[in-house]
C-alpha cells in the first residue's frame, strides 16, 4: 500500500494558499482538489475523496477553459469509487462521462479509451446485463481499430477481453466488427 501521510501536509499547506490568496477558480485549485480526490481514495477513505472529486468535476465543468484530459480522469477515478462500493449503476454513470469526454473532446482516445471501455462493460457484466456489456465492447472495437496499431498490447488485451466475454456467452463466430 502506498504511503499517503508524505502527501497530506503538502496538499493541506497548499490549499491553504490558494485559499488565503483567493484564488479558488483556477484550473491549478481544480487540481489540487482531484489530488485530495487521489489522497483520501488511496486511503480508503471514500466519502471524502467523492466530495474533492466531485468538487474538481465541478470546477472543471464551470471553467472557460477546462482541463479536458484532467476532467475525464477525475470522472474515471470517481467511477472507480462506485464500482469499489458496490453502486454500480453510480459508477457507470461517470465511466460513461469519462468516455464521452475522452470521444467527444480529447480525441486522444487509445488506452484510455480502452480503459473506459472495459471498465463499463464489467459493469454492465455485473448488472448482468451481458448484451449491453459486450456491445460496448464491439462498438468500441472499430474506434480502437483506428486509433492503435494491430501490435499494440492494450489492443491485444482489449481482443482477448472481447473473446472471453464471446465464449462465456456462447457466441463462437467471428464477429462483425473484426472484418
Amino acid at each position: 500500500m502506498k504511503e499517503y501521510h508524505a502527501a497530506e501536509p503538502y496538499l493541506v499547506k497548499s490549499k491553504n494558499l490558494y485559499t488565503q490568496f483567493k484564488d479558488t477558480t483556477s484550473l491549478n485549485y481544480y487540481r489540487l482538489l482531484s489530488h485530495f480526490g487521489i489522497l483520501y481514495h488511496g486511503k480508503g477513505l471514500y466519502a471524502e475523496a467523492k466530495h474533492y472529486y466531485k468538487m474538481a468535476i465541478e470546477g472543471f465543468e464551470t471553467n472557460p477553459k477546462p482541463d479536458w484530459h484532467h476532467l475525464a480522469s477525475i470522472n474515471f477515478d470517481l467511477a472507480i469509487i462506485y464500482e469499489q462500493t458496490g453502486q454500480l449503476n453510480e459508477a457507470l454513470i461517470y465511466f460513461n462521462r469519462s468516455m464521452n469526454i475522452r470521444v467527444d473532446t480529447l480525441k486522444t482516445l487509445k488506452e484510455d479509451y480502452a480503459r473506459t471501455a472495459a471498465a463499463i462493460a464489467n459493469i454492465y457484466q455485473a448488472l448482468g446485463q451481458r448484451d449491453r456489456a459486450l456491445r460496448t465492447l464491439e462498438y468500441a472495437l472499430p474506434i480502437l481499430k483506428e486509433n492503435l496499431s494491430e501490435n499494440n498490447f492494450i489492443y491485444a488485451e482489449f481482443l482477448k477481453n472481447l473473446a472471453s466475454m464471446n465464449l462465456e456467452y456462447g457466441h463462437y463466430t467471428i464477429s462483425d466488427s473484426l472484418t
